[in-house]
């Protein structure tokens, strides 16, 4: 579905456009800037994609409509990056680095949407919390991404051991009390299993839910 509004919806069905489209997006995050400037960009290509809907001008800037529109571009080009690497992870980070601090959040994101799929829990993000070669910077931004997924249960019991063996326990359970702003309660671990159980997809709830994952696997 969302490969379709990329395409057919952002895009307007013109893979011309990708590039304007994935530069407005990168130029207003990297820069922390309202819009990007109307002028750097073929003035057709534009007029065509405010017509659309898919930008929207002020003051001769310009950025996508929604929101949602942002994430899927940036989730395609952080998906670009990560294809590029080969398994090279410390490359996959360097290449997000030019983006500052704004990326963090969507790198985020890019975890969460990441876990739903049972193969890619099994290979890279396996691979990615393994890695000594990868920064203590971007190892929290991947264990913020797992922590507020709705998928992070599955994660977090089918990587129990290692999670356990390489000491990153405590570092889920601070960031899971850190992310839910909340007050947690020390639950029994077959309580907790109960809860992650039966708990409805909210995310508060959800990181409750991680928060008594972990303290069953430390048991």
């Amino acid at each position: 579905l969302r490969n379709i509004i990329w395409d057919e919806i952002i895009c307007c069905g013109d893979q011309k456009n990708e590039k304007i489209v994935l530069k407005i997006v990168l130029d207003r995050a990297k820069n922390f800037l309202l819009g990007s400037e109307k002028n750097q960009y073929d003035s057709a290509k534009i007029n065509q994609l405010v017509s659309s809907n898919i930008l929207i001008e002020h003051n001769s800037k310009i950025r996508l409509k929604f929101d949602i529109f942002e994430d899927i571009c940036f989730e395609r080009y952080i998906d670009s990056l990560f294809d590029t690497c080969r398994g090279n992870y410390s490359g996959f980070f360097d290449s997000l680095a030019p983006l500052g601090r704004c990326v963090y959040r969507r790198l985020q994101i890019w975890i969460e949407n990441k876990l739903f799929v049972k193969s890619n829990r099994e290979k890279f993000l396996y691979s990615l919390l393994n890695d000594s070669f990868i920064s203590n910077k971007w190892k929290k931004q991947i264990e913020i991404g797992v922590i507020k997924s709705r998928y992070s249960f599955d994660f977090l019991v089918e990587n129990a051991e290692t999670i356990k063996n390489n000491n990153m326990l405590f570092d889920f359970i601070k960031l899971t009390l850190t992310e839910s702003q909340e007050t947690v309660f020390p639950f029994t671990s077959s309580v907790a299993i109960l809860l992650v159980a039966t708990a409805a997809p909210h995310p508060n709830v959800l990181n409750f839910a991680s928060f008594f994952t972990l303290l069953s696997i430390s048991r």
